[in-house]
């Protein structure tokens, strides 16, 4: 009973996780420079080495048990908490934000959001598979549920991130933007249930 609950709620969840990728892509326009292009050209590379070359577990997994120890103290949330945060995709924001404030490194924007782009990337990919594989069920409700609350509350964070990086304080306008693209996703979604056109 408990799966099925989650399995519908999954559903219920659908059109704001669709607002959330959506909203997420168009908040990347707020990058300077047009740097939303190298964002997707490091999620091409993972995907071209992932399929092709190397699944880079080990890389995702080193980065997961970094977080896992940090919040060892709050067992058993510290694993929800290491899928809703991508290690690597925090480091270089850091990164970024430290070499742009005291070095100035306009020349290598352009690296660091490829960088930003990767890792992102394969936080998602490994992680959703690492859950897919975990559980057993052929129709798999738990991974839909979490995999709908991991792209909304994901969204969150990078937008988050992002603004840490840049120096811009987005979220706010990100927030609205997710709550009106929701809300217009879902009453298409009931329009469409209703036969209203």
């Amino acid at each position: 009973m408990w799966e099925l609950f989650k399995l519908v709620l999954a559903i219920v969840l659908m059109p704001l996780v669709v607002a959330s990728i959506v909203v997420f892509n168009e908040h990347l326009s707020i990058l300077p420079n047009g740097l939303k292009n190298e964002v997707a050209l490091g999620a091409f590379v993972f995907i071209m080495i992932f399929v092709f070359l190397h699944r880079l577990e080990p890389i995702y997994e080193f980065g997961q048990n970094i977080i896992l120890k940090c919040f060892q103290f709050i067992s058993p949330v510290n694993k929800a908490i290491s899928c809703f945060f991508p290690f690597y995709t925090f480091l270089i924001c850091i990164f970024y934000l430290v070499m742009n404030k005291f070095f100035k490194i306009d020349d290598y924007n352009s690296i660091g959001f490829y960088i930003f782009g990767f890792t992102l990337l394969m936080h998602v990919v490994i992680t959703a598979q690492q859950l897919q594989n975990g559980e057993k069920p052929l129709w798999k409700p738990n991974y839909y549920f979490s995999m709908a609350f991991y792209f909304i509350v994901l969204s969150m964070v990078c937008v988050l991130m992002l603004d840490l990086a840049l120096l811009k304080f987005s979220f706010p306008a990100f927030l609205k933007s997710l709550f009106l693209m929701s809300k217009k996703y879902y009453v298409l979604t009931v329009k469409k249930l209703l036969l209203l056109h």
